[in-house]
């Protein structure tokens, strides 16, 4: 398994391993976070399914991270959920720095007006969590494509993306796979 210890730096995928630590004290809210140029997030799915979302917050906060990032953990929250943990967001002081979870990807043919509707409802629940950063994926290549055109379809998809993404004032970030375009 991928070891490390809280003070090494994950990748984007790769697990952190938080090894001996049950729960996060409320004490860890108190500590300041190092100073550096740059900010630190980390993705929750790292830690679950140990860890409920709001423990990983707790856990992420304690290491010393600015922020966290979610792939679909929020889907499931109530309003209530969301108020609680922007609660203790706010106490800890983090940010939910990205989100993901927009099932299409930019690579797909024909998915521009499908991915702009998946965008414009993630970033609904962004808004909700004061969120301003959306993740999206590339998805897979299509190799009976060729490869202009499959850039073309990125650039039109992208393009429609963005216009959604700028009308709400949100930034995109873009991820893209290795077995993809």
């Amino acid at each position: 398994g991928d070891h490390r210890d809280l003070h090494s730096f994950p990748t984007r995928r790769s697990p952190i391993s938080l090894a001996g630590v049950v729960a996060a004290p409320r004490s860890w809210a108190t500590l300041e976070k190092p100073a550096r140029p740059f900010k630190l997030s980390v993705m929750l799915w790292t830690l679950r399914p140990k860890y409920t979302a709001e423990q990983g917050i707790d856990l992420v906060a304690g290491a010393g991270y600015d922020g966290f990032e979610l792939v679909d953990e929020d889907r499931k929250w109530t309003p209530a959920d969301v108020k609680r943990i922007r609660a203790r967001m706010a106490q800890l002081g983090i940010v939910c720095d990205a989100m993901s979870g927009i099932d299409t990807g930019f690579a797909e043919p024909g998915a521009s007006h499908e991915l702009a509707d998946e965008l414009t409802a993630r970033m609904s629940q962004g808004e909700h969590l004061g969120c301003r950063r959306i993740i999206l994926l590339s998805g897979k290549r299509d190799d009976t494509i060729p490869r202009e055109k499959q850039h073309a379809i990125c650039i039109e998809n992208l393009q429609r993306a963005a216009d959604a993404a700028a009308k709400q004032k949100f930034v995109l970030l873009l991820e893209i796979g290795r077995a993809h375009v």
